[in-house]
């Protein structure tokens, strides 16, 4: 899928609680909060190991989990899958960064997907087409199964950082698709239904270092994954 700017006002005029993981072909404000799931087939995400690649003794984690190696090509790369119990709401773990101001995006060409390394990311760059207003803040946490979200965005309405909206549930690789199964949507202080969301994505990899970049329509932002 080719990123594209073309409808950037538009996708950021829906309030904060909307603005997600949305795929721009084929997503609306609805699928992302209390939607149905997606029509289309997905495919259960690559099964993991607990074998670490390097065939030596990982070293221990404060949280206890155990080293996953979904990403097998990657020699030497051992990447933890955290505990997707955070103690937050729907289990989200605390912001790992503070929100990013909006930058000027280039097009980036089409989305790839790819496996996503388990771990914790937040969001270290976020991309419009148009104007560069606005802010945005996240910290996903993806285990290999499960996933909780915590996020925050300033549309660039003027209004500041809209409420933290929290997501958890189990997603899907498929393709350039992630989808998203809620079984836990809170917005702020009111509750939301459940529901799912799709987005197109892929992996970008320096050595071990690996981040998540996804596209809605007239953004693109970067999610890094913690050491």
């Amino acid at each position: 899928m080719k990123f594209s700017f073309r409808y950037a006002a538009l996708a950021l005029m829906v309030p904060s609680a909307a603005v997600a993981w949305i795929a721009c072909s084929s997503d609306t404000a609805g699928t992302e909060d209390g939607g149905t799931s997606p029509s289309s087939t997905t495919t259960s995400p690559s099964p993991t190991s607990t074998t670490n690649p390097t065939g030596t003794t990982p070293t221990p984690v404060p949280d206890g989990s155990t080293p996953d190696s979904s990403t097998p090509s990657d020699s030497g790369c051992v990447y933890v899958a955290p505990n997707t119990d955070g103690g937050g709401v729907c289990g989200t773990h605390a912001f790992g960064t503070a929100a990013v101001n909006a930058t000027n995006a280039q097009d980036g060409g089409a989305y790839t997907g790819g496996a996503i390394a388990p771990g914790l990311y937040d969001v270290t760059l976020y991309e419009r087409g148009s104007a560069q207003v606005g802010s945005w803040r996240e910290t996903l946490a993806l285990d290999g199964t499960r996933f909780t979200r915590a996020r925050q965005i300033d549309t660039g309405s003027g209004s500041g950082l809209g409420p933290v909206t929290y997501r958890s549930g189990t997603y899907a690789m498929n393709g350039q698709q992630l989808v998203l199964t809620f079984d836990c949507a809170v917005d702020g202080d009111a509750g939301s239904d459940a529901g799912s969301s799709t987005i197109v994505y892929e992996v970008v990899k320096n050595g071990c270092e690996t981040s998540i970049r996804y596209g809605a329509a007239g953004i693109r932002t970067t999610l890094k994954r913690r050491p």
